[in-house]
């Protein structure tokens, strides 16, 4: 990493840090999205983590308290709705209370009414005694007709306000139903944004572990090549100093042959010898290679290169070394 991708994560990780504080977590996923892209060594990387595990703290601590919130609404609609029935029945006794006092008033007057009809049919029993039986069973029929109707009156009532309380029940589940449903959906987006996340951020860590690991691979070829290349050219620079030619004349013709010196190892598997002859007192250079040397000292029977017709002896000859080189 360098100075400007440094200042560049340092400055995304503060702004993370700062907007996770505020409670601003889309502005903290930027941040870390664009801080978890830049090369990162073990220290950044554990910071990035630990900035991303502040993040995940705080969303956590926000869902626990948007969820004490709702809950601490759903008692006080629980609160409300159980004062509400409690008033439900304050009312009802006092009807009941009432209707009860109606009752034993009524039965009051009809006793009265009865008494006052017992009277005038004992002050007249001979003449009205059937008209009074009349009138009892009128004055029967009606207290039993009363009662029936209060009694009804009470049974609706108390059915209605059963309705009442198991309609309000049954919208108080589906409230707290659909809010729990909410939040369940709301926890489980927020949870797969996270998972999400969290997947990308694994995947750019791997991809640019994956990129270091060929770019290290790369570098290490090419210091391995290198190195080849510098002990080949080391081992040809001192096969080619420790060469010696000589001129020969073999089967009728001007040849240079040598010997090889043994060096081990072997950094090619065969060489050719560039080499320029002077004669004697002569700076004129014939040159020459021989292909494939081997530097066995067989003589006309080994590694040699014919040369072009000199002025002089090939035994006379000063052979010079130019260079070893791998067989082409």
């Amino acid at each position: 990493m360098d100075k400007q991708d440094r200042q560049d994560f340092t400055a995304l990780i503060e702004q993370a840090e700062s907007c996770t504080r505020a409670r601003d977590f889309r502005c903290s996923d930027n941040a870390l999205a664009k801080a978890g892209k830049l090369p990162t060594n073990n220290k950044d990387r554990k910071r990035l983590q630990l900035a991303t595990a502040n993040l995940q703290a705080a969303r956590q601590q926000v869902q626990q308290e948007e969820y004490a919130a709702v809950k601490k609404r759903e008692a006080e609609k629980t609160a409300a709705l159980e004062q509400q029935q409690a008033e439900r029945k304050r009312r009802r006794r006092e009807e009941e209370a009432a209707w009860d006092r109606e009752r034993q008033a009524d039965a009051a007057r009809s006793s009265r009414e009865i008494a006052h009809a017992f009277d005038k049919m004992n002050r007249d029993l001979s003449g009205f005694t059937a008209q009074q039986n009349r009138q009892m069973q009128r004055t029967g029929d009606l207290i039993a007709q009363n009662e029936r109707s209060k009694r009804e009156a009470r049974e609706q009532e108390q059915a209605r306000a059963e309705r009442d309380r198991q309609a309000a029940r049954a919208e108080a589940d589906r409230a707290q139903a659909h809010r729990d449903a909410q939040l369940r959906a709301d926890t489980d987006r927020r949870e797969s944004e996270a998972r999400e996340r969290e997947r990308q951020q694994q995947a750019d860590a791997t991809r640019q572990e994956a990129d270091a690991r060929r770019a290290q691979q790369e570098s290490d070829r090419l210091a391995e090549a290198k190195a080849r290349a510098g002990a080949r050219d080391d081992y040809l620079s001192r096969v080619a100093g420790g060469t010696r030619l000589m001129g020969k004349t073999c089967f009728g013709e001007q040849h240079v042959l040598g010997t090889l010196p043994q060096i081990t190892p072997r950094a090619v598997a065969c060489v050719d010898v560039h080499f320029r002859a002077y004669c004697p007192g002569s700076s004129a250079a014939i040159s020459g290679v021989i292909r494939n040397m081997q530097g066995m000292k067989t003589g006309c029977y080994g590694d040699t290169a014919r040369i072009g017709h000199v002025a002089c002896q090939a035994e006379a000859l000063r052979v010079e070394v130019v260079a070893a080189r791998a067989c082409e």
